[in-house]
């Protein structure tokens, strides 16, 4: 496999969703995510309305010369600028929930996040921590090493899921991301949805839909998110929806 292929998750059904869930306290947080595919993506952002006030933020991965990290589907990311200021996360995907020990399951900024693109799930675990200002354009600028802006919970975390032998004071650099987040309440949806669209060093632009819930009630919400990208109003480009007619308010509606 390439080194800049993303790992492949192992794809759950999803009728096994709510007992793996059961394997966390039912009160964890849980962020049910969905991936939109390219060709949805257009629709998916003209039906966002007005985006220019999504909070941008600049991202960058941390990762070995050889994407070792990333081979085993583990990032350490440190994250500029929007409303929350800088913060630094480490994420694993997959991520068994089985075999979480508690003491990441209780850290505050744990999340676990189920993907539910597709025809099933993958379950993910990012720990992220807010940081002083200036310390992650230290990490950037070689002037402070990268542990000292993560913490013991996300140390440990890194090292129980790294491969054997990754030095965190020793990784580079890797690849810069864009990320700009817009929060917005659906009609139908009666949760904040948030999207982030990721615009990439290598011309990619990825975007995801993410919902915040709970353990016990992420099954639901995450049957609902699914009915929400089957609107037409984000599965047309914006250009079918342009060449529809408009409707002539006067005329009667058939009842």
């Amino acid at each position: 496999m390439p080194a800049t292929e993303p790992p492949r998750a192992p794809v759950r059904p999803r009728q096994e969703l709510p007992g793996a869930l059961g394997l966390v306290p039912p009160t964890a947080a849980v962020e049910v995510r969905w991936t939109v595919p390219g060709p949805m993506q257009a629709g998916a952002v003209a039906a966002l309305g007005d985006v220019r006030d999504a909070d941008a933020r600049r991202v960058t991965i941390l990762d070995t010369p050889t994407l070792a990290l990333e081979r085993h589907g583990v990032a350490v990311q440190l994250r500029r600028g929007g409303a929350g200021g800088d913060e630094t996360a480490v994420v694993v995907r997959p991520l068994l929930l089985g075999g979480l020990g508690p003491e990441i399951a209780a850290a505050p900024g744990f999340v676990i996040a189920v993907d539910a693109s597709g025809d099933g799930w993958v379950c993910s675990g990012s720990l992220a921590a807010r940081t002083a200002p200036g310390r992650v354009v230290d990490v950037l600028h070689g002037h402070r090493p990268a542990s000292h802006v993560l913490t013991a919970a996300q140390r440990a975390f890194l090292a129980a899921h790294a491969p054997a032998g990754t030095a965190l004071d020793d990784l580079a650099v890797s690849r810069p991301v864009l990320a700009l987040v817009l929060a917005f309440v659906p009609a139908g949806h009666d949760r904040e949805v948030r999207a982030e669209v990721s615009l990439h060093a290598d011309g990619r632009r990825t975007m995801d839909l993410s919902v915040r819930c709970t353990a016990a009630t992420a099954a639901d919400v995450a049957a609902r998110t699914v009915a929400l990208l089957a609107a037409p109003a984000v599965r047309e480009p914006p250009a079918a929806r342009a060449r529809r007619p408009v409707p002539d308010p006067a005329r009667p509606r058939p009842r």
